[in-house]
């Protein structure tokens, strides 16, 4: 059971990043990109007051279930672990979280620009 929760935690986790990075760009899916934005921003910064500016309870929880399969010594990045694994990589931590800033960045600026050019086609 806890190998199908940490595929299915793989998959949900994998799935945000991509809608984050790129569900903004259509006007189809731009609610959901804005509700898994709005999500991550209140896990990074919200729950960041208490545990960490960048905390993820997405994270956290798939790193619960790694721990039950005895994983051990994980980042404390999610896509550190994703690129160290995939690419047989040791990234610098602080690129990785950089990076994802980035992105974060980038996804959020295009959803506010089509969220506005989409609610300016309506009224016009």
């Amino acid at each position: 059971m806890l190998e199908l929760t940490d595929t299915l935690l793989h998959i949900l986790h994998i799935s945000i990043i991509i809608i984050n990075l790129t569900f903004w760009m259509s006007t189809r899916t731009l609610r959901l990109a804005q509700v898994t934005l709005g999500l991550t921003l209140i896990s990074w910064i919200g729950f960041g007051f208490a545990y960490g500016l960048g905390y993820c309870f997405l994270t956290d929880w798939h790193w619960q279930v790694k721990e039950a399969l005895g994983e051990r010594d994980l980042p404390v990045s999610y896509i550190k672990l994703v690129l160290d694994r995939t690419f047989k990589l040791d990234t610098n931590p602080d690129s990785v979280n950089t990076a994802a800033l980035i992105g974060i960045l980038f996804g959020i600026c295009g959803c506010i620009f089509q969220t506005l050019r989409t609610y300016l086609r309506r009224i016009s």
